[in-house]
């Protein structure tokens, strides 16, 4: 079963947001070294605020945002090969 987008992935320097759902996600590749960090805060209005400071370009973060935290999507960031790179996930929640 496929499920439409619930939330978009933001990648720095590049300036794209790419839809995050089961079938963009599966298919995800991540641009060669564009970032080694991914930064996922848990309440909303955080996502426009970061961009605007262009606080991703100088972290080399990328910022996700969801409606909720899909299982799928936290799957497939959580074994994507950038990992293997000594990248890793940032969680700010309360």
């Amino acid at each position: 079963m496929y499920r439409d987008p619930r939330g978009t992935i933001y990648h720095p320097h590049l300036g794209e947001e790419f839809p995050l759902g089961t079938l963009s996600v599966e298919d995800y590749q991540r641009p060669e070294w564009t970032f080694n960090k991914i930064l996922y805060v848990e309440k909303e209005g955080f996502f426009p605020i970061l961009k605007e400071m262009k606080w991703p370009e100088r972290n080399d973060c990328a910022l996700p945002q969801f409606q909720g935290v899909p299982q799928s999507c936290r799957s497939r960031l959580d074994r994507s090969p950038w990992r293997d790179r000594r990248g890793y996930t940032i969680l700010l929640h309360s």
